[in-house]
């Protein structure tokens, strides 16, 4: 009986002791629990506060930013050209440049067509055309491929000028000044000095006005970008300027002499043709009056014989 209760007591102590135990080390973890909680939410409150400080600079910040990765999304290429062609049916290529710059939804922007006339040698010259069209960029190239098909090509010229970097540069300016005028409203509708007004308005006024220069450039570019521009010219001839290729050989180079030479001797005497017709005119004109000169000249000389005759004998 005296172990048994011995026992027993042991048994509570022991059970008494781990509960105290226990009990010390929860309070142990509170207490260090505690200090970092009060710190997570003194560091948050901070952070809060700076964020709240520094709102205006990081909405500068993120309209920069947000600027620089769409510059990135599509370039801004600025594309223009020029093309000159030669054709026999001069009315028609003309008609047919107005009709396909109006069916893909371009315009003529302006046009000059020089009719006929006749030069100070009497030759007659050929008609001429110069059109300034306006054509949505995605069909630019597929537009002068369907030019080059209506006449014969003597000249080509494309060019591209990439404005994406001056672009995006100067929406993310207008942003900026936009923001600007926000804030600069807020703090007039809170301005009570006149001299603070004074120069509030002053100051929103420049901003303004830079704002409407900056959005007229970003709208001119628009509109060069949308629509490229192609300058085409046309001319009337009677016989279409042949393209050749570079003769490597000495037979095709003597063959393209000999037929230069003889279209040079027919020429000569196309001209040579053309001076006798143009002498005809003159010829009726002056051969009359050159044989009446001629006989009142051996009349004159005639009677003038006999006088001498006369004052002789």
């Amino acid at each position: 009986m005296i172990i048994y209760k011995k026992y027993r007591l042991i048994s509570a102590l022991s059970i008494i002791m781990v509960l105290l135990f226990s009990s010390c080390a929860s309070q142990s973890n509170m207490s260090k629990e505690a200090p970092k909680s009060e710190a997570s939410i003194s560091e948050q409150s901070s952070i809060g506060f700076m964020d709240d400080k520094a709102q205006s600079t990081n909405d500068i910040e993120r309209v920069e930013k947000n600027s620089s990765q769409s510059a990135f999304e599509g370039r801004k290429i600025i594309k223009s050209g020029e093309i000159s062609l030669e054709t026999k049916e001069f009315d028609k290529t003309v008609d047919a440049i107005i009709s396909k710059t109006n069916f893909i939804g371009g315009y003529v922007e302006s046009s000059n067509v020089t009719g006929r006339g006749v030069n100070q040698k009497g030759d007659l010259l050929n008609r001429r055309a110069r059109f300034s069209l306006r054509v949505p960029d995605r069909e630019f190239e597929d537009f002068i491929l369907d030019i080059n098909t209506i006449g014969s090509v003597t000249n080509s010229i494309t060019r591209g000028n990439d404005i994406t970097s001056q672009y995006f540069d100067t929406e993310a300016r207008v942003k900026t000044l936009s923001i600007q005028e926000e804030r600069l409203l807020e703090i007039l509708q809170k301005a009570e000095k006149v001299e603070d007004i004074i120069q509030l308005e002053k100051e929103l006024s420049r901003i303004r006005y830079e704002i409407e220069s900056l959005t007229g450039t970003l709208k001119k570019w628009d509109n060069l970008v949308n629509y490229s521009t192609l300058e085409v010219s046309v001319y009337e001839v009677q016989e279409v300027t042949e393209v050749r290729e570079n003769s490597q050989g000495l037979i095709a180079r003597m063959r393209d002499g000999f037929r230069r030479s003889i279209k040079a001797v027919m020429d000569m005497f196309k001209g040579l043709l053309i001076f006798i017709a143009s002498l005809v005119p003159f010829t009726i004109i002056i051969l009359p009056l050159g044989l009446f000169a001629f006989y009142i000249l051996k009349y004159l000389k005639g009677k003038g014989n006999k006088s001498n005759k006369i004052n002789k004998e």
